[in-house]
């Protein structure tokens, strides 16, 4: 089992930046929240993971198939449980470029359980917190 790891730095009031083999990320919340919007919000940007996620196995998959993808667009929704602060009822739809016949249908399909975001979604994940100092 390979172990994935990011280190998210806060960039002054509420922003965050989670740094990855070279690469950032950030996220902020809306300036009524504290925040000054500069970024997607974490909710946002997990949706965001997901329809990224998503449109890159799709990509895969139409490519080795042959089918054309160029234009693809992943839309993600979700119901914001704010009571228990949690998402709940996701909706991914995905425009393919042309018309969605069976096979292009069946592509999609299959690439569904390629999405680790997806399957850890679907599935839960077990989530720990430790606390460390300096």
């Amino acid at each position: 089992m390979a172990t994935v790891t990011t280190k998210s730095l806060s960039t002054g009031g509420a922003a965050f930046c989670a740094e990855t083999r070279g690469h950032r990320m950030f996220c902020d919340i809306p300036q009524p929240m504290g925040g000054s919007d500069a970024a997607m919000t974490p909710v946002e940007a997990l949706l965001g993971a997901l329809g990224n996620c998503l449109g890159t196995v799709i990509v895969l998959v139409c490519k080795n198939k042959g089918i054309a993808y160029e234009g693809l667009v992943v839309e993600v929704s979700a119901d914001l449980e704010e009571t228990v602060h949690r998402l709940d009822n996701f909706t991914v739809t995905v425009h393919m470029p042309g018309s969605a016949d069976e096979a292009t249908k069946r592509a999609i399909l299959a690439a569904e359980p390629l999405c680790n975001v997806h399957n850890t979604l679907i599935n839960g994940a077990k989530v720990e917190t430790i606390i460390a100092e300096g």
